[in-house]
């Protein structure tokens, strides 16, 4: 499962999280529906990517946290 920096905080105005491909360990494998290992490394937490956004010079990655049951919160 691929691994990927993200601030929990940082959240567009859906209230999904945002990064960075380049901050994955395997951005390569990173696309829509993947799950994922998220946060910083003091709280990593499972998410999936739900969308990717290309921009010319890095690609956006869209997460979305999910409960302990492996779903998306509420």
């Amino acid at each position: 499962m691929p691994r990927v920096w993200a601030d929990w905080g940082q959240q567009d105005s859906d209230g999904r999280v945002w990064t960075f491909a380049g901050d994955s360990d395997q951005p390569d494998q990173l696309d829509r529906g993947v799950l994922v290992h998220a946060g910083p490394a003091d709280d990593v937490r499972p998410a999936v990517v739900v969308d990717m956004l290309a921009e010319p010079w890095r690609t956006v990655v869209l997460l979305q946290e999910l409960t302990p049951q492996g779903e998306r919160p509420p």
